[in-house]
């Protein structure tokens, strides 16, 4: 039996490139298992914005894609944004929010820095705050999320 993480990789590598040609990036894939069927929840993203739809046109193209991979034959899927305070999990996920306002809590420190992503290196991040640029290894990072009211 294939894990849900497996089973979320095989998903993403396949409907990853067809949602960046309808001009989206692919946040995240979930995948859990329902009594009869299989759940999907994919998060969605682009600069501009996402709406209701976009998350509907997403849906009407991978829908399909999704029901002939095998054992999907019966899934209820949901595509989504990736909500104002999404919790980022992976450098992937950095590299796709280049640009926009963050919050990145410190392993070392009880107090969140705010501020813009610039950069997202292999090793750490740039953000750009009111006192200047940090740069700050992933390694230190206990928690970031997306926070809207840093960009404005």
């Amino acid at each position: 039996m294939v894990s849900e993480s497996e089973l979320e990789s095989l998903v993403l590598a396949d409907i990853e490139q067809i949602i960046k040609e309808i001009g989206f990036f692919t946040v995240d894939v979930k995948v859990g298992f329902g009594k009869k069927k299989i759940d999907i929840t994919v998060v969605i993203f682009r600069p501009e914005g996402i709406g209701i739809n976009d998350c509907m046109a997403v849906s009407k193209v991978i829908y399909p894609r999704l029901q002939i991979m095998e054992g999907f034959e019966n899934l209820e899927l949901k595509v989504t944004s990736p909500g104002i305070e999404r919790v980022i999990r992976t450098k992937r996920e950095y590299e796709i929010f280049i640009n926009k306002g963050m919050k990145i809590l410190l392993k070392d420190s009880i107090n969140w820095i705010g501020g813009i992503l610039e950069e997202a290196c292999e090793h750490r991040i740039k953000l750009k705050t009111k006192d200047g640029k940090k740069s700050i290894d992933y390694a230190n990072i206990k928690k970031a999320k997306l926070d809207y009211r840093e960009e404005v």
